[in-house]
């Protein structure tokens, strides 16, 4: 008998071990899918990766376009640009869930609900399948109709649609496999999702390069996009199943109010999508059909300048929506509209400053990208960058009103935006032609901004003299007095400087930095510093300026 409770007690002790063990394992899998804290250090981490991330692909852009439009000509890039418009019209058949993911799995992360985790990635990965076995087979029989509505040589037709067919199907990858980019966001490791982006940038130029010299033509660049989506897909899925496990749910359980809820979000993102499609996408359509499409590749050269300082700044964005999203499942209003003040401050200042050098010194900076002047390109870009400054102040109040589910906010300010736009365009462009469409596209963006402001102010009951007046008038007079500077500057500049790329590429680093030292003497001067700049580097970085913010304080009373 002793022998029998010997070996049942060694039996039992097994167990105790395997249940510890499980137990362990458990806590440890628990932990690793604890989203990260939510600090200054974690979104400024977060924010440089990105803008890390952002530089470096305008950086292979810099140098790749040139070589696109060398290889295969402006008009075939021209028909590249308007088919990624186009495909932005199709992405809106997914009644604009995949923008609900990274709130959703954010604010289920933070409280540790990982069943309606499983839940949102089956529901993300099946619901874009379940669009490309719809689509697809239906644009295989429309592309010729579709492509027939263009201006385009003839020669290219056939060339077209398999470009049009190509997008679309990479449209419909990418956002079924994007649900784990959104889970790792969510999880506030923006940083790491910016080194995989940055992954997903270099094999795309090695790919584009090698299939270039390969004589691929225009379709190299699908086939380098779908080159860098499996590479940085492979490692999105890698990292969701280390910390996480298995990420998916039996599909014939999911929850019906989760889905209420994700299309409700969706509907009204579905809108706002559309109209961003209508004032930012649109144009090159329209001067396809309407102008040429060569113009459309004037176009899309002062846009892509244009864009750098719509895109850039908006890395700051990439932290906000996990952590205001984790904030208002705290119920915590007062930080978000800390981070409302703050950030928009910031987020004007790095676009008000890069919009000033661009318009300072445009034609330089064209003439090392391309080699070469094109029509139009400068005037283009000068104009929609001013669109650009006054709708990236937006930015932080529509990242909030969608991490509080009140998209419509957004949606209200759109909709005015893209009707304005549209009666515009309508009325300019048979007068203008290019320069009508771009005429449009800012009037439309400019008041629709400007009415979401409003609202959000009103919304959220902050005062207008201190959280925008105050210095924003101040950011506007230093920043326009120093792109004059740098005007005059690059008109008494020889034009020797420029006479080879790589001594146009020191030149504009040259002008660059002067120009980021006399905008913040503009400043300084104007009084648009204050102390919680100063507070916001000591908490970036304490060992940085350890003693200054108390001076400064005391200077500043």
């Amino acid at each position: 008998m002793s022998a029998y409770k010997e070996a049942i007690a060694a039996e039992q002790q097994v167990r105790d071990a395997d249940f510890q063990r499980a137990d362990a394992l458990a806590l440890v899998r628990d932990s690793r899918s604890t989203p990260a804290p939510i600090t200054s250090r974690r979104m400024f981490a977060g924010t440089m990766s990105t803008l890390f991330t952002r530089i470096f692909g305008l950086s292979l852009g810099f140098f790749l376009t040139p070589l696109v439009i060398h290889s295969i000509g402006i008009e075939a890039y021209g028909l590249w640009a308007i088919v990624g418009s186009a495909v932005n019209y199709f992405a809106l058949l997914d009644c604009g869930v995949g923008s609900s993911f990274i709130k959703y799995l954010a604010e289920f992360l933070e409280r540790r609900e990982h069943d309606q985790v499983r839940q949102v990635m089956t529901f993300g990965l099946l619901f874009y399948l379940a669009i490309g076995l719809l689509i697809l087979p239906m644009l295989w029989f429309l592309a010729p109709h579709i492509v027939s509505y263009l201006r385009l040589d003839p020669r290219y037709t056939s060339t077209a649609c398999d470009l049009l067919m190509l997008a679309v199907g990479y449209f419909v990858i990418s956002n079924a496999f994007g649900i784990f980019g959104a889970f790792i966001i969510a999880m506030q490791r923006t940083e790491l999702a910016g080194i995989i982006d940055t992954c997903y940038q270099v094999v795309y130029a090695v790919a584009l390069v090698l299939l270039l010299h390969l004589h691929y033509g225009v379709y190299a660049l699908p086939y380098a996009i779908f080159c860098a989506l499996g590479c940085s897909t492979v490692i999105r899925i890698g990292y969701v199943y280390r910390v996480f496990g298995n990420p998916w749910s039996n599909f014939l359980r999911l929850e019906r109010q989760l889905v209420k809820r994700v299309f409700k979000f969706g509907f009204w993102m579905q809108i706002n999508a559309l109209t961003a499609v209508i004032n930012l996408e649109t144009d090159r359509i329209i001067l396809g059909t309407f102008v040429s499409v060569v113009s459309a590749g004037y176009y899309e050269l002062g846009n892509k300048l244009a864009a750098l300082a719509r895109i850039l700044p908006a890395t700051l964005l990439a932290p906000l929506l996990p952590a205001a999203s984790a904030f208002d499942g705290r119920q915590d209003g007062s930080q978000l509209n800390r981070m409302y003040v703050r950030g928009t401050r910031y987020l004007a200042l790095t676009t008000f400053v890069l919009s000033g050098f661009l318009i300072g010194a445009g034609p330089q900076i064209l003439q090392v990208w391309m080699g070469r002047s094109y029509p139009y390109v400068t005037i283009v870009m000068a104009a929609l960058l001013v669109s650009f400054a006054v709708n990236n102040m937006t930015g932080v109040g529509t990242t909030i009103v969608r991490a509080t589910a009140q998209p419509y906010y957004e949606t209200y300010y759109a909709v005015v935006g893209a009707v304005i736009n549209i009666a515009a365009t309508l009325v300019l462009t048979p007068i203008f032609g290019l320069m009508g469409v771009v005429m449009g596209t800012v009037i439309g963006q400019v008041c629709g901004s400007l009415y979401f402001l409003w609202l959000f102010h009103r919304l959220r009951g902050l005062d207008w003299r201190s959280t925008m007046i105050e210095w924003l008038w101040r950011l506007t007079l230093g920043t326009v007095a120093a792109s004059l500077i740098l005007w005059a500057a690059c008109r008494i500049i020889p034009a020797v400087w420029f006479a080879t790329r790589l001594q146009g590429v020191v030149s504009v680093a040259v002008l660059g930095a002067a120009y980021l030292l006399v905008s913040f003497v503009c400043l300084w001067i104007l009084g648009f510093w204050s102390a919680d700049d100063l507070e916001l580097i000591d908490q970036l970085r304490p060992q940085l300026m350890p003693g200054q913010a108390a001076s400064f304080k005391a200077a500043r009373r």
